[in-house]
């Protein structure tokens, strides 16, 4: 009895089919049974080839719409991965540009930080210098003050003098009116005393006339010349009249310093008064 093998494309491609294939002395059929036998497991195969064939399609098509829907999510994701490049290359661009913008700026600031020192050690020196211009305006100021209060305390000195002075003045000087008054009285004093004298020469004898003549001579000059002095055995009057000037060339007052009348003759001179009278 010859057996049959299951052929070999049958049984690389169905291992179930050649794992239960059965001889044909397995199944007790004799060699005549041998093509029924082949068309049966012929049958067989091509079931199991179209149940395999569908089940490849199935996968086939399941890995085709899988490549599809990966291929279009690969688009979707290399579009994205583009746009994103193309932001990156942006971004990279916008911070070159900040960096080259950085670096300028950097540049300017220490520039202008260099400027600012430079500035800055100028202000300190004219700082200095006007802190020791003050400090000095202080001393001098001190020293002016000191002056100032010197010269005040001599001011308000020189104001009591000038107001003692005053005070004096007021006091040691009359009004042109008085003065023009008590000049007439003495012209018309010296006019009497005159025209006593003329008579009391008339009635001396010849021998004392000339003597008294002499004396009224000596009386008159020294009363027509106020700073003449008087004779030494005679009696005599001397007096000063001093007209002190105002402001703007005016008269301000006249000041009268009578001199001492002497009373004229032997013993009576020692016991002559002295007066002396200030208007």
């Amino acid at each position: 009895k010859s057996t049959c093998p299951p052929p070999p494309l049958l049984r690389f491609l169905t291992p179930s089919l050649a794992s239960t294939h059965k001889s044909p002395s397995t199944l007790g059929c004799s060699p005549n049974c041998l093509p029924r036998f082949t068309q049966t497991l012929q049958k067989q195969h091509e079931a199991q080839l179209a149940e395999l064939r569908q089940r490849m399609e199935k996968q086939i098509h399941a890995y085709k719409s899988a490549a599809a829907e990966a291929s279009q999510e690969h688009a979707v994701a290399e579009g994205e991965l583009t746009h994103e490049r193309e932001g990156y290359l942006e971004t990279l661009t916008k911070y070159r540009e900040c960096r080259e913008q950085l670096q300028q700026s950097e540049k300017e600031s220490a520039a202008r930080i260099s400027e600012l020192l430079v500035e800055k050690a100028d202000y300190e020196a004219k700082e200095a210098e006007l802190v020791e211009a003050l400090e000095s305006a202080r001393k001098t100021a001190d020293i002016s003050l000191g002056k100032a209060s010197d010269m005040a305390e001599r001011v308000e000195s020189l104001e009591s003098v000038h107001r003692e002075q005053a005070s004096q003045i007021s006091r040691d000087y009359v009004s042109r009116e008085h003065v023009e008054a008590m000049e007439r009285l003495f012209k018309e004093t010296v006019e009497r005393l005159t025209n006593r004298l003329e008579q009391l020469e008339e009635n001396v004898p010849d021998r004392q006339r000339g003597r008294g003549s002499e004396g009224t001579r000596k009386i008159l000059s020294s009363i027509e010349d106020p700073r003449a002095a008087a004779g030494g055995a005679g009696g005599g009057i001397r007096r000063g009249v001093r007209v002190e000037p105002g402001g703007g060339g005016a008269a301000r007052g006249i000041r009268i310093e009578p001199g001492r009348l002497r009373a004229g003759g032997g013993g009576r001179g020692a016991g002559a008064a002295d007066r002396r009278r200030n208007f």
